[in-house]
């Protein structure tokens, strides 16, 4: 995962690493929903789909995010989600979480409780020690049960697909969305 130190901590995102289309969160829940049942190795197929499509000459019409006034968790994790294209329903099925409590934390009223910042961070392709880090919690331990392990790296996938999404127009999201459905055909 590439780090993204400028999200994180508050400061302007150059152009270069916003979403084609801001306004693409369904699209990027469709390739979720397309992805869902995969295992890993299918979903990092679809990601690496995603990466090999050509940039479409004019189609670019990113622009940077001016800094925050104040980064506080809220508002910060608001921005990364929607540098990602992932509304609140979606970040709450990929989490495991209520849609209310992801609410709750992206308007600021609540930061999430450490074990939750990893899924927070897989989900949107982030380290789990810059979500650490931007909730306050800089010095926990990740955690090691099995089970949630499992379903961290499951998370995970999704969030890389997540990021690799972030650079694509409608139309090679639409086509990441087939190939991914195709992919279940198989």
């Amino acid at each position: 995962m590439e780090r993204r130190p400028e999200a994180i901590a508050g400061h302007e995102i150059p152009a270069l690493l916003t979403p084609a289309e801001f306004a693409a969160h369904r699209q990027v829940e469709a390739v979720l929903r397309a992805c869902w049942h995969h295992t890993t190795d299918v979903i990092a197929e679809v990601c690496e789909h995603a990466r090999s499509l050509p940039p479409q000459p004019g189609s670019d019409n990113r622009q940077s995010v001016p800094a925050l006034a104040t980064p506080t968790f809220g508002p910060v994790f608001g921005r990364l989600m929607r540098l990602r294209n992932v509304n609140s329903s979606l970040l709450a099925r990929m989490t495991l979480s209520a849609e209310a409590t992801v609410n709750v934390m992206r308007h600021g009223e609540r930061v999430p409780a450490v074990e939750r910042v990893f899924s927070i961070a897989a989900a949107l392709g982030l380290r789990g020690d810059d979500v650490e880090a931007m909730a306050g919690y800089p010095d926990s331990v990740p955690p090691d049960d099995p089970s949630l392990l499992k379903r961290l790296a499951a998370t995970q996938a999704l969030g890389e697909l997540v990021c690799a999404l972030v650079p694509l127009p409608s139309e090679q999201l639409d086509a990441v969305t087939a190939h991914a459905k195709s992919l279940a055909l198989r």
